[in-house]
């Protein structure tokens, strides 16, 4: 038995022959494969050597990732935050086997609703000015900054301090339990289709959807269309917002960092869980900064994959994470408007 099954008491399974396997996805870092152990549907995930560096580095860094990446799944479980199963390690091929999460990425699931968004022609600026770009979001605080020292009017020390990000009230980041209802049920639908699905978008207050119209669709061979309307899509997003929030407050609070936070490395299973995947980079450590710099990767992975959403999602997801626990968050977002005013300045200089 490994050291590495040893350290988390897992079973060392035997070798898997990855070209007997059938790849899931791959990656910088290694490949998926979905296969079967002991009678369950499995993936494997085979981290693989690199060319380009030593072979006693690879070696420590792979077993490095691998260890990370057990540790960081079970220390979540065990706080009570979804994430897949391990069920055994392989050493020698670098490879864990474990829980295959039926469902779609938070990714997935928002390019579906940013894709219908743009067929059904709905505008995020009519009404809460909901889009904002990268360029956006960078552009007006280093103005700001920059006018200030044109003009020589630093009245104090504190005025290069970044303010704190402010959180939206509770009252904001609340869902009705029929908007929740609504919502989960719209989630739902799009996770459990594989293929392409039609979500028809109205700009109106409601919808006007129906178990008919869905079926007849289907009858005729059309793509399945669910019916909703423009407020109904905000409190999908605010949904899996407030999840994502709640989710990663709580991982913090146990000192998990995950290293690499974005919509890609979140699966909305069939129950409409989230489920954090992808714990290669993350680490256990007390560090405020950890956890701003963990928050500050998610933000900027949301400005550049779904500027259409990011302002009031990224808000939302804040709102959550100060909710979950107030007094840690606290310290957490003011060390993240300082992370995120060093990146800023970092994008200005090059």
């Amino acid at each position: 038995m490994s050291h590495i099954a040893k350290k988390f008491k897992l079973t060392e399974s035997e070798a898997m022959d990855s070209s007997m396997l059938i790849c899931f996805k791959q990656g910088a870092e290694g490949r998926i494969f979905k296969t079967n152990y002991l009678g369950k549907e499995v993936l494997v995930k085979e981290r693989f050597s690199k060319k380009y560096r030593h072979p006693d580095l690879d070696k420590v860094l792979t077993k490095e990732r691998i260890t990370s990446e057990i540790r960081g799944l079970m220390k979540c479980r065990t706080a009570g935050i979804r994430t897949p199963a391990v069920y055994a390690v392989n050493s020698v091929q670098n490879q864990i086997i474990m829980e295959l999460v039926d469902g779609k990425t938070v990714k997935d699931v928002l390019l579906v609703l940013e894709q219908n968004m743009k067929h059904n022609n709905i505008s995020t600026e009519e009404d809460n000015d909901y889009e904002m770009s990268v360029d956006e979001d960078s552009g007006d605080e280093e103005d700001a900054v920059d006018s200030s020292e044109v003009n020589g009017k630093i009245k104090n020390k504190q005025s290069s301090v970044p303010p704190t990000p402010v959180a939206p009230s509770v009252s904001e980041i609340s869902l009705s339990n029929d908007d929740k209802t609504k919502a989960q049920t719209f989630l739902s639908n799009i996770i459990a289709y594989t293929g392409e699905i039609n979500l028809s978008i109205s700009s109106d207050r409601e919808s006007n959807r129906g178990k008919d119209s869905e079926k007849s669709n289907q009858e005729s061979g059309n793509l399945p269309t669910f019916q909703l309307s423009k407020d109904e899509l905000f409190n999908l997003i605010k949904l899996l917002s407030l999840q994502i929030g709640q989710t990663l407050s709580t991982m913090h609070a146990n000192n998990i960092i995950h290293g690499d936070l974005t919509t890609s490395n979140m699966i909305v299973d069939r129950n409409n869980c989230l489920v954090l995947i992808d714990f290669g980079l993350s680490v256990i450590k007390v560090s405020t900064e950890d956890k701003a710099v963990d928050l500050y990767v998610l933000k900027r992975a949301i400005l550049s994959l779904h500027s259409i959403f990011s302002r009031n999602m990224f808000d939302w997801v804040l709102g959550a994470y100060r909710r979950e626990n107030k007094k840690q968050a606290e310290a957490v977002l003011k060390t993240f408007a300082e992370v995120e005013m060093r990146g800023r300045k970092r994008c200005m200089v090059g």
